[in-house]
């Protein structure tokens, strides 16, 4: 039944299938999609029966009994298809790509009496994102590429594919932050490069996928594939820190890797490239390990500079090179090579070198050595040497002087640097030329015939090599000298040897009758280096009266009558009583004009007075201002001090060599000469007083001062046999003051006897001389030392008057700080030893009795310093060259060296810059300081202003830091603005194979007792802990004062162990325990060591005294001392080292400290302070360490203080040894430098100057 109804429809159907119209639906898959069925408007009344067909398939029918499935069992699908009734579309929910195909409604309606049918065709289509990919391959891999090929879609799912997407990660990323690259879809396999510039990078492992895109959007990703990329060169080079000097030929470079995103590779390891800069040959080595990260590189050439290239590498290159610069460590020099020497004299010599080859570092000095050679070439005595500093304008030259003459010697140069001397260069041989020769002997002349006469004379008893001639002058008594006749006599060569016995004779001819002649011999020895002859002094003139007749000084005298025997005495008379008278004048009228003169040459060749004024106004001699001697120094000092050698050596040439010294040649004074070439003039000479068994000679000559004869005696360090002879002078002279500038050894070599007794309180007697040693000051540089000195031939006037007419106080001042060769290193403590010296001579006494070791170069320093000083005093100008020109003719070779000259000029500019004496009168400080804090010139500057910037101006050059400066040793300091001078930096012992070992920031420090009586330094840092203890150790040190505080965060922390605590030092040597610790008191704490050797059982007790806000707190100011004081009470009870004194960097808190304390005992000893001094010999010992002029003012205010609070103490200074009442602080009330021009600053009006 139902089969016959539905034919006629599908009949219907088939029969308007061909005619219906496609409409196309698209629609995604899982979507929901209404079907419209078009049934052209019919009334819905008239509608029977609706079907819906999928292909040929029935899906739906409705009628009016309802809805009938037609689409089989399946239950999902009857679940997603369903017609609405409203307007019989069909609806499917969740369609899946099978949805896909042609849909029809057909409509069956009645229309009239006629059943009909109406259709509408649909074509359906469902899309989707296309299939994903084939799973991507990867090939032709590079470091920042590779190819990426794989399969299409297999599905387009209805929507054509436009493109594919290659998705890169690196493994671990994000695929959110994926890289993608488009490929165009063309075939069914395709392939695309992936490279990206800074994308795809080196040695790295990436993850590729691939997904297909087409309108309605992106498939699922295909599957993941990895990939790594080749290596490539590293892209950072490493980073150097550090070239460490290892020795002075290695070095240790340290660095540091890059980024390890920059490696590009697996790291293999190091390739280094090293070569002298700025051209030499390469020198590869590899590091094969990775993990290392330094290298040691050997055979170095010392001071010399490298370029060092780094490079790390793997599999495919290297990477850029890291490139340093460097300077390996100083070495010691390789030998010189002298290359000439000229100037050959009978005393001296001048030697030329060339620089090592390999100067191995900075050299600072060259030390020249000379020796006496035997005739095998052998060295024999005394080896001696000179140093000669590096400086600017330093020429390879020295002048070796004092030699022997026609002796034999060997020269050799050895060069120094830091790290101590080289190799000496080859030594050469020299000669020294022939001297002038000695007088000829017994000289006689007699009568030939007429007109005639035979002179003869034996050689001189003191000559080099031989006699080459004889020079014979003769002249009428009444024309004198000038109209002298000289005549030559050449020796036979052949008989030079028996010269020594035979006599020589020369005849004269045409002389006249009657006249009276003076004839006079010189021998003359010709110079080995030229033509010229060195010519002796000429014999004392023989006188001779030519006869009518020929007679002989050798004929038989007739016997004598009365008459002519009473002649003869009367004559005799007449010879002995008017030379007496003679001299008696000569000598008197010397004693007046002797402060006038200078010598020269005469006709006889024996020196005459000359006026001191005459010698001054010289050109070459000409004084210079106070105002213009820092400019005249400092010209004088200009290409390596060329001035100074030049106008030395002008003096050296000035003596009249004619001076004669026969009194030093007898053979009975002989033994009483300490050296054989330093010997007085006759001239000039001290004569002592005869007494029994003594002659009058010692070894000692007066010289002038300024404008004053005779006020100096200059004489040697007394022998053992010339005791008494010096203290017979000391007492003959009336002298008050002697002053010794020498130890009595030095560097193992006997430079001065001791001639006092061995201590305070005992008597030596010296033949009629008998000394008492009754008090002894003993200071840093120098010690005063008081005699009392007897004469036991004198008599007693009275025993109730003084004892002066048999005995005498004498004071002896001895400078202990002259260093073995050359000059101290700071000028200011002589200066003090002069001023002091001098002062204390009174009005009235005799000379000043000077002596070193061979009483010229020290003792001549000394003399010109105070005579110099005394003219800058009354004439405000200064003559060096000429005063020295003068006394030279009164001692040879007074200051004897070229070092000793220029530190004269150092020392005396000095004096001037500081204005003269800077030591203040203890009753007047207060005052002093009160003034010139407050009265300013128009310049708004104070004289205390003035004196900081004189004290700080001191500038050291980077050499003078070298050791602080060493890579090795910049880590153990705390500050580069203090830092210690090498030569007053403490050295502590060297440990095998450790650069910098003998280094730490610590710097001696001058006191008043002691050159080394203190040592400051800074807070030890963790690296330096040990090596504090070290020198603790070393220095033997009992007492340290700690100014810094301990900080918690550790940037100054604890050096020491807890109590009972050991710890170990010097790996082992010794141990340091804390035995106790003491905070009873406020603001102080002592903590108590024990330091034992480990070697043996020497142990020392040392406390560390510390303080806080010291002296800041301290009020009113002379509380200051309560600090001190406790220190000082503990180190006079432990005095075995220096005190050691700690502030944060070793600076102005320890310096204050030690001033303060060395004031203090000068402020006790005498009746004066020096601040300034003191003040600017610290900032040479450790420059920097008054960083402001309040830190200088200070030192003065606390002293102003202590003296108003302890006014007692001015009374027990009086009458102490040294001191005296009244002091010269004030240069005549006058100021001597001109920046006070304008400024009265009141000074001590009552006090007076003595002129010498």
């Amino acid at each position: 039944m139902e089969s016959a109804i539905y034919l006629p429809l599908l009949l219907c159907f088939f029969v308007f299938l061909c005619k219906a119209e496609n409409k196309v639906i698209k629609s995604r898959r899982g979507s929901v999609v209404t079907l419209p069925c078009d049934h052209g408007g019919i009334n819905r009344a008239n509608i029977d029966q609706v079907l819906w067909f999928k292909g040929t398939q029935s899906l739906l029918s409705w009628s009016n009994i309802g809805v009938t499935s037609t689409a089989g069992t399946d239950p999902k699908a009857q679940e997603r298809i369903t017609i609405i009734e409203a307007d019989f579309s069909l609806r499917l929910n969740s369609v899946v790509m099978e949805d896909s195909g042609q849909y029809k409604c057909y409509v069956e309606y009645t229309s009239g009496n006629d059943t009909l049918m109406a259709n509408s065709t649909l074509l359906l289509t469902i899309q989707d994102v296309p299939s994903p990919p084939g799973k991507p391959i990867i090939s032709n891999i590079q470091s920042r590429s590779f190819h990426v090929t794989f399969t299409a879609s297999a599905l387009s799912n209805n929507s054509p594919i436009k493109y594919y997407n290659v998705h890169v990660i690196q493994r671990g990323g994000n695929w959110e932050n994926a890289i993608s690259f488009q490929v165009h879809a063309t075939s069914n396999l395709s392939n695309i490069l992936i490279s990206s510039a800074g994308i795809i990078r080196p040695y790295r492992n990436y993850v590729v996928r691939v997904s297909a895109i087409n309108e309605i959007g992106n498939s699922s990703a295909s599957e993941e594939t990895e990939v790594q990329t080749a290596e490539d060169e590293p892209l950072a080079k490493p980073t150097i820190l550090e070239i460490r000097n290892l020795t002075n030929s290695s070095v240790q470079l340290h660095w540091q890797d890059p980024s390890p995103d920059t490696l590009n590779g697996e790291l293999l390891g190091y390739k280094i490239v090293y070569k002298r800069h700025p051209e030499g040959n390469l020198h590869p080595i590899t590091v094969p390990n990775p993990d290392e990260k330094f290298c040691n590189i050997t055979h170095l050439k010392p001071h010399t500079r490298y370029l060092v290239a780094l490079q790390l590498y793997n599999k495919a290159g290297e990477s850029p090179k890291a490139e340093e610069i460097f300077l390996t460590d100083e070495g010691v020099p390789n030998r010189p090579r002298i290359t000439d020497i000229s100037n050959q004299t009978s005393t001296s010599f001048v030697v030329a070198w060339v620089i090592p080859t390999e100067p191995n570092g900075i050299i600072t000095s060259y030390k020249v050595r000379w020796n006496e050679t035997d005739s095998s070439g052998n060295r024999i005595g005394q080896t001696k040497a000179e140093t000669i500093r590096v400086e600017e304008g330093f020429k390879p030259t020295m002048k070796i002087r004092w030699l022997k003459p026609y002796t034999d010697y060997t020269v050799r140069v050895v060069a120094h640097t830091s790290k101590g001397e080289g190799e000496e260069s080859v030594q050469q041989s020299v000669i020294t030329d022939v001297s002038n020769p000695g007088r000829p002997q017994r000289v006689l002349v007699k009568q030939n015939e007429t007109g005639s006469v035979l002179l003869t004379w034996h050689s001189p008893i003191s000559f080099t090599r031989h006699i080459d001639r004889y020079l014979i002058k003769y002249y009428k008594e009444e024309d004198g000298a000038l109209g002298a006749v000289e005549k030559t006599l050449d020796v036979n060569p052949e008989r030079r040897e028996d010269a020594r016995n035979e006599p020589e004779e020369f005849a004269l001819h045409g002389l006249e009758e009657g006249v009276v002649y003076k004839f006079s011999v010189a021998a003359a020895t010709k110079s080995l280096f030229s033509s010229e002859y060195k010519i002796g002094q000429y014999t004392v003139p023989v006188t001779l009266t030519l006869e009518g007749k020929r007679i002989t000084t050798d004929a038989p005298e007739p016997a004598m009558g009365l008459a002519a025997i009473l002649g003869v005495i009367a004559a005799v008379a007449v010879i002995l009583i008017v030379p007496i008278v003679l001299a008696i004048v000569f000598l008197l009228r010397r004693k007046k004009n002797y402060q006038e003169t200078a010598t020269k040459g005469s006709d006889d060749n024996i020196s005459q007075p000359l006026l001191l004024m005459e010698l001054y106004g010289r050109s070459n001699y000409e004084s210079v201002s106070i105002e213009n001697w820092a400019d005249h120094v400092r010209k004088m000092h200009a290409d390596g001090d060329l001035r100074f050698s030049e106008e030395y050596d002008d003096i050296n040439n000035s003596v009249n060599k004619n001076i004669t010294q026969d009194a030093a040649y007898m053979d009975e004074n002989k033994p009483k000469n300490r050296y054989v070439n330093i010997l007085p003039f006759d001239h000039t000479r001290v004569v002592l007083k005869p007494m029994s068994k003594h002659n009058d000679y010692i070894n000692a000559n007066f010289v002038d001062g300024y404008h004053k004869a005779k006020a100096y005696i200059a004489t040697q360090g007394p022998l053992p046999n010339t005791f008494e002879d010096f203290w017979r002078m000391v007492w003959d002279q009336n002298s008050v003051i002697v002053v010794m500038i020498t130890n009595l050894e030095e560097k193992g070599r006997r430079k001065c006897d001791k001639y006092w007794p061995n201590e305070v309180g005992h008597t030596e007697t010296y033949g009629n001389m008998q000394v008492e040693y009754l008090d002894e000051d003993e200071r840093a540089c120098y010690t005063i030392r008081k005699f009392c000195l007897r004469n036991q031939k004198a008599k007693r006037v009275s025993t109730r008057v003084k004892h002066s007419a048999f005995e005498r106080i004498i004071y002896q001042y001895h400078y202990t700080d002259w260093p073995d060769h050359g000059v101290p290193d700071y000028t200011l403590p002589v200066l003090t030893l002069v001023q002091k010296s001098s002062r204390h001579n009174p009005e009235g006494a005799g000379p000043i009795i000077v002596h070193c070791s061979a009483g010229v170069g020290r003792t001549g320093t000394y003399i010109v310093l105070d005579s110099m000083i005394r003219q800058i005093l009354d004439k405000r100008t200064v003559n060096v060259c000429g005063f020295l020109t003068h006394i030279r003719h009164q001692r040879s070779f007074l200051v004897q060296t070229e070092d000793q000259y220029i530190f004269i000029h150092d020392a005396l500019l000095e004096y001037i810059q500081k204005d003269g004496d800077t030591e203040v009168l203890n009753c007047k400080l207060k005052e002093f300081v009160e003034e010139n804090l407050t009265f300013c010139n128009a310049e708004g500057e104070c004289l205390l202003d003035r004196q900081y910037q004189l004290v700080t101006e001191y500038k050291p050059k980077d050499h003078e830091f070298s050791p602080a400066h060493m890579i090795y040793n910049k880590n153990k300091n705390r500050s580069e603005r203090l830092l210690p001078v090498d030569k007053s930096r403490v050295h502590l012992p060297k440990q095998p194979g450790i650069d910098g070992s003998d280094y730490i920031n610590a710097t001696f420090l001058q006191g008043y007792f002691k050159i080394n009586e203190f040592v400051i330094t800074q807070h030890p840092l963790g690296t330096t802990q040990e090596d504090f203890w070290r020198m603790v150790w070393d220095q033997n040190s009992a007492t340290i004062v700690m100014l810094s505080e301990v900080t918690k965060d550790g940037e100054f922390p604890e050096f020491w162990q807890g109590k009972d605590e050991t710890q170990e030092i010097d790996s082992g040597n010794f141990k340091v325990t804390q035995t106790g610790e003491d905070f009873s008191q406020i603001h102080n704490i002592t903590r108590d060591f024990l330091i034992e050797s480990k070697q043996d059982d020497y142990e020392l007790t040392s406390r560390i005294i510390s303080t806080t806000a010291w002296p800041e707190s301290c009020t009113p100011l002379h509380t200051v001392l309560e600090f001190i004081d406790t220190v000082d009470s503990w180190h006079k009870e432990h005095q075995n080292g220096p005190i050691i004194v700690i502030d944060k960097e070793g600076g102005s808190v320890a310096g204050t400290f030690c001033a303060l304390y060395s004031l203090n005992n000068q402020r006790k000893h005498e009746d004066g302070v020096d601040v300034y001094s003191l003040a600017k010999t610290y900032h040479l010992m450790r420059p920097g360490i008054f960083s402001s002029k309040d830190d200088y003012h200070f030192l003065y205010k606390v002293m102003g203080s202590i003296v108003e609070s302890q006014p007692d103490i001015l009374m027990d200074i009086k009458g102490r040894i040294g001191s005296s009442e009244s002091l010269n602080h004030g240069n005549n009330g006058q100021p001597l430098s001109t920046w006070a021009h304008g400024l009265s600053l009141k000074r001590n009006e009552e006090q007076t100057t003595t002129t010498v």
